[in-house]
């Protein structure tokens, strides 16, 4: 019974999804070539959303912290120094070379190399211990993004003003040129993470009852690591940081479908994400007219609401 509620929920959800998209791309469409760019956009927004989404559920169940989001382990950092370093040693002209699939290539191995290190090594050595894996991944965040101001603040004004092109997230500068590797890579991830739903649901509850249960806890926790650090390494190379958007659609989602099922908990992620990100951009763009970026404002509404569950998880813990 239960089940065929959250169905028509995601129903719901896909129903008005399509409706968004749909007037997006077909709105004042007035060539070919429109029309197409705007098909291409929004499959970047679902490959986007679904990589954002899935990596959240899967995250704040590994670490059993419903605040807690991938963006927070660096490797959106890690993006930005890696093309601050490009920048700082090499001149923009070698940042502009670098484009299409080899910069794609080469951003989405480094970060995935990186994040490999701080979960799967430091996973090792220090006992499965998730807590002290997260904080080592927020002071290398830390130091990466350090860096990366120092470098920047030594920029010549021009060159640092195409760094900023580069890092800032933006729906409007997506590498089109790379979409398809991007699908063909999300979307094998898509079918292995199926096996993983029902581990999931178990990890949930903790380690402790996981192993009890019989899951192999530090192999699963480990291989659902690399998946959330492609999916989130895709993301950032495609649309740039979005730090902020897996927390919100991830909450959404969990008082709108309120199951313990990650397989409804990840579609139900990744259409409140289309909604909110196209909705955004058709209230923006085609009804106001603004050239605001959307993602400024997601960011922005983001940290406000990632502020309001700290407190609010402060007072929880208080009361108790």
């Amino acid at each position: 019974m239960q089940d065929k509620i959250i169905i028509k929920k995601i129903t719901i959800l896909f129903i008005a999804a399509i409706i968004l998209i749909s007037f997006y791309i077909l709105f004042d469409a007035q060539s070919e070539y429109i029309l197409n760019l705007r098909i291409k956009k929004m499959a970047a927004i679902v490959l986007v959303c679904y990589a954002t989404g899935y990596s959240t559920v899967a995250f704040q169940s590994i670490t059993n912290n419903n605040i807690l989001t991938p963006s927070i382990m660096g490797l959106e950092s890690l993006y930005i120094f890696l093309q601050t370093v490009v920048i700082f040693f090499f001149g923009s002209s070698s940042l502009a070379k670098m484009t299409g699939m080899t910069e794609f290539i080469a951003s989405l191995i480094l970060m995935v190399i990186f994040s490999m290190i701080v979960y799967v090594l430091l996973f090792e050595r220090l006992s499965a211990n998730v807590n002290m894996v997260v904080l080592c991944g927020m002071v290398l965040g830390g130091l990466f993004g350090s860096l990366s101001s120092f470098m920047q603040v030594l920029l010549d004004p021009n060159e640092f003003l195409i760094l900023q092109g580069k890092i800032f997230a933006s729906f409007n500068t997506i590498g089109y040129s790379y979409l398809s590797i991007s699908a063909a890579i999300i979307l094998t991830v898509l079918f292995i993470s199926l096996y993983l739903m029902t581990k999931l649901d178990v990890l949930s509850l903790g380690k402790k009852t996981a192993i009890s249960l019989g899951i192999n806890y530090s192999f699963i926790v480990k291989f659902i690591f690399a998946i959330i650090s492609i999916l989130i390494s895709i993301s950032t190379v495609l649309v740039g940081p979005m730090t902020f958007l897996g927390i919100i659609v991830v909450s959404i989602t969990r008082q709108y479908l309120q199951t313990y099922k990650h397989k409804y908990k990840t579609i139900g992620a990744t259409l409140i994400g289309i909604i909110l990100v196209v909705g955004s951009m058709i209230i923006m763009e085609k009804l106001l007219s603004y050239d605001t970026a959307v993602s400024i404002i997601i960011n922005f509404v983001g940290g406000i609401y990632f502020i309001y569950l700290i407190v609010k998880e402060n007072k929880n813990h208080v009361r108790n």
